[in-house]
């Protein structure tokens, strides 16, 4: 049986994309997933982890037949302008990952999220990344796709001034200090801020 494994990574942020990720696991391959170190994304923390997290993504990639989509803060905001939420965009992206993938079996993290999706074939559960090895799989590569992303956008020219950028977009002390100073700096938020989250004075 071929199982699909769909997350996503960076739904909460202010900053950046959200990543949704839909990779399919032999059962028999199971055990070289284990092998691999997957496991949910969240226990990679700190620079070293993040390191070998970013290994396991790349074996998982060069393996599997996997779809990694990525919806940037525009989309988002423009998600929200047409009265949308943020579940149904979701919801649309993990279909379109559906239907570009051969599978027998889908398992998606979100038991609410995605319980329009659901059927006999397609299944919801909260922490499957932490209970299915094709949805922790998933978080993998979604996260690293992500952090990736992240990374390259904060090595615009623009940015560099202000020096490491912390936080990783999400709504902490750190993207707040970030924020800051780009407006200060340029008079104007960053492209890659999401408009539609109207976090703090921002």
């Amino acid at each position: 049986m071929f199982i699909l494994g769909i997350d996503e990574a960076g739904r909460g942020p202010v900053l950046g994309p959200m990543v949704l990720t839909g990779i399919v696991i032999a059962e028999k391959d199971i055990p070289l997933l284990r092998e691999y170190g997957v496991t949910d994304s969240k226990q990679f923390t700190g620079k070293k982890a993040e390191a070998h997290r970013n290994e396991i993504a790349k074996k998982l990639e060069s393996r599997f037949p996997f779809v990694t989509q990525i919806i940037s803060s525009q989309e988002i905001d423009e998600n929200a302008k047409q009265k949308k939420t943020l579940n149904q965009l979701e919801q649309s992206v993990a279909v379109q990952i559906m239907q570009h993938l051969q599978w027998d079996k889908a398992i998606l993290d979100g038991a609410t999220l995605f319980k329009p999706l659901c059927s006999e074939k397609v299944q919801a559960y909260n922490k499957a990344d932490q209970t299915c090895m094709a949805v922790a799989a998933a978080s993998i590569i979604a996260k690293n796709t992500r952090d990736q992303y992240m990374t390259n956008l904060f090595l615009h020219e623009e940015i560099q001034a202000y020096g490491e950028v912390r936080g990783k977009g999400y709504a902490n002390v750190a993207t707040e200090d970030f924020l800051n100073w780009y407006v200060k700096q340029y008079k104007r938020l960053p492209s890659f801020y999401r408009k539609s989250f109207q976090w703090k004075n921002f």
